[in-house]
């Protein structure tokens, strides 16, 4: 499993480091953590196996990051449902998906896309 990490160019622009060898806390040049990089997951015998990982960062070097690069960050939300079949219904999925877009004053706008759309199989 790997950690989600940094960009070179962030890391080097930011002067952001690691101490220890998982990556896990990200610090700036004097020392104060700016980010935590998350991972984790699990395997069975029986069930898939399932993982995951985030990169939280403070609000501070998040702005930062976006005034210096004049960017806002796009943040995909995809939710998935599943239902599973009951007697003569078959089992279905559906999708609700949504867009945030993130300013460099931290201020954000909500886009909202399809809510409980059904997912049509293409076979």
């Amino acid at each position: 499993m790997q950690r989600p990490h940094f960009a070179k160019s962030i890391v080097t622009t930011f002067s952001l480091r690691t101490d220890d060898a998982l990556g896990r806390i990200w610090k700036n040049s004097v020392g104060k953590p700016m980010a935590h990089s998350q991972a984790w997951g699990y395997k069975s015998k029986h069930e898939a196996s399932y993982s995951g990982g985030r990169l939280v960062c403070s609000d501070e070097l998040l702005r930062n990051v976006l005034t210096t690069r004049d960017a806002d960050l796009l943040v995909l939300v995809k939710l998935q449902r599943y239902e599973k079949g009951i007697g003569y219904r078959d089992s279905r999925f559906s999708h609700t998906i949504s867009v945030i877009r993130i300013k460099r004053t931290l201020d954000f706008e909500f886009y909202r896309g399809v809510v409980n759309k059904l997912h049509q199989s293409r076979f």
